[in-house]
């Protein structure tokens, strides 16, 4: 019985050993076979990372040309109002290098960009790394673009609004009539006196002044008047307007006159090119046919308001 088990015993320990030297061979067999498995892998995995970073590329490519395009447009608009307000041109002139030099990266960095692609068609890791930083470039060129193509719709934006006439500080008309601090209280009970007076003032300037189209300023001719009436207690208001439009703007606005009020807030025409006072009812109590054309326009307490949004146009 002993004799039977030291059999067996020796019987089991010759096919462990046959056993282990099986699990060897495959092992060192399924080990070749995976290292050959990981290498066909890793080739395929660096396609698809070359694929994937070329597509991003594309795509980068496209969206630094589409901000390239709306620069330009910018730079378009930019160099108009450089040729219209000679004043800007020095600031043009900086935008204008600045994205010069942007461009120029660009270019550098688009010719890099094509060294890559051609690299790829025979890509290795070190290709993809390449690639990669690449990628990393561009996205940092188009944040950069972004943000200065931000900066130029802010600054157009701003001296758009620096150089257009806007009725920013104007009177609101229906509060015109009812503000009673610009009614010439001091006048009150001389209505016919302080007619006198005005008229006396209106023809006293014409007679120092004379106008001459695009040589003397209306602008400057009202603002004389406003303040020789002010300094008589007589309160008026600048208006400026187009007597031969209605509902005209600001910037369509050619011709600048006074409403003075007397102490009842009732209005008198003045024209400052001509010495002319006029009433809006004549004697008969209908329509004075002369004031029709001076009904509207942009009204102004001071000059101040009015250089405020006249700007270069004065």
């Amino acid at each position: 019985m002993r004799a039977k088990r030291r059999e067996v015993i020796k019987l089991s320990s010759r096919m462990l050993l046959v056993f282990l030297a099986i699990s060897l061979c495959v092992g060192i067999g399924v080990g070749y076979a995976i290292k050959d498995n990981k290498a066909g892998a890793s080739d395929s995995d660096v396609m698809d990372q070359i694929t994937d970073l070329s597509s991003t590329v594309e795509q980068l490519q496209s969206q630094v040309s589409s901000l390239t395009t709306d620069l330009e447009d910018k730079r378009s608009e930019y160099d108009a109002l450089s040729i219209e307000y000679n004043d800007t041109s020095e600031k043009l002139t900086l935008l204008e290098e600045n994205h010069q030099a942007l461009m120029n990266e660009y270019d550098d960095l688009m010719a890099d960009f094509g060294t890559y692609i051609t690299a790829s068609e025979n890509a290795t890791v070190v290709e993809v790394v390449n690639l990669q930083e690449q990628v990393s470039s561009l996205q940092d060129r188009v944040g950069t673009l972004q943000s200065d193509n931000f900066w130029l719709d802010v600054e157009i934006a701003r001296l758009n609004k620096l150089l257009t006439p806007s009725p920013d500080h104007a009177l609101k008309r229906p509060d015109v009539w009812e503000d009673e601090t610009l009614w010439s209280h001091a006048w009150k009970m001389r209505d016919y006196e302080l007619q006198l007076t005005l008229e006396e003032i209106a023809q006293q300037y014409y007679s120092t002044h004379t106008y001459y189209e695009g040589e003397t300023d209306c602008n400057d001719m009202a603002v004389d008047l406003w303040n020789m009436l002010l300094t008589q207690d007589i309160k008026s208001v600048i208006v400026v307007g187009n007597r031969d439009m209605t509902g005209e703007t600001l910037e369509e606005s050619d011709h600048a006159w006074l409403y003075a009020f007397n102490a009842d807030g009732k209005v008198i025409y003045v024209e400052p090119t001509t010495g002319e006072v006029f009433y809006g009812k004549l004697p008969d109590g209908t329509t004075n046919p002369k004031a029709v054309s001076y009904r509207e326009g942009f009204m102004y307490r001071q000059p101040s308001d009015l250089r405020k949004d006249l700007k270069e146009w004065w």
